[in-house]
């Protein structure tokens, strides 16, 4: 998801308004969004930092530079979770 440049106010609201209750809105929501949000997937993705603006990692922050490269590494999270009680 790509939230376009906007005043402040505008993006915490746009932002309340896409998680609503921890969800994302569903594709026939989006269609309101008058393109300030873009959706899209992708098995990488390039972004271009040439201000180097601050990046944090869980909330620390982390080393910048002027392109950040995140890739999809297929099978590479494995989940472990207990079985359901009966």
């Amino acid at each position: 998801m790509i939230i376009k440049k906007m005043n402040r106010l505008r993006l915490i609201i746009k932002v309340l308004q896409e998680i609503r209750c921890g969800e994302v809105m569903k594709s026939e929501e989006k269609k309101s969004n008058k393109n300030e949000v873009l959706y899209f997937q992708t098995d990488e993705l390039m972004i271009h930092n040439p201000s180097l603006a601050p990046l944090h990692v869980d909330g620390d922050p982390a080393v910048t530079g002027k392109y950040l490269t995140i890739k999809i590494l297929p099978a590479a999270f494995k989940l472990i979770q207990p079985l359901p009680s009966l």
